[in-house]
């Protein structure tokens, strides 16, 4: 029937738009140039789902992605860290 010890979470995830390296916030209708960009997943359930499984805890999430480049995004690394933590669960329970 499978574990029933996990916890769940419900939530959005959202992809943050990181910029740093500038020098001063812009004026309204002004542009400026940022020195590095980033993309992070995001979002608090998603976030601390990850991290309680980086701890060893079973987790499941429910979200909703759309078919955008974001959401392809948000998607990489959820699937990544899902067959991360599988493999990692697998090596314990052969100790």
């Amino acid at each position: 029937m499978g574990d029933k010890n996990f916890i769940a979470g419900i939530g959005c995830t959202n992809v943050d738009i990181l910029y740093s390296g500038i020098d001063r916030l812009p004026n309204e209708g002004e542009e400026i140039y940022a020195k590095h960009f980033s993309l992070q997943l995001g979002g608090g359930v998603p976030a601390t789902l990850i991290n309680l499984g980086r701890l060893g805890i079973k987790t499941k999430i429910a979200t909703e992605l759309g078919d955008d480049i974001f959401s392809n995004y948000a998607a990489y690394p959820l699937l990544i860290f899902i067959k991360a933590m599988t493999i990692f669960r697998l090596m314990l329970q052969a100790l």
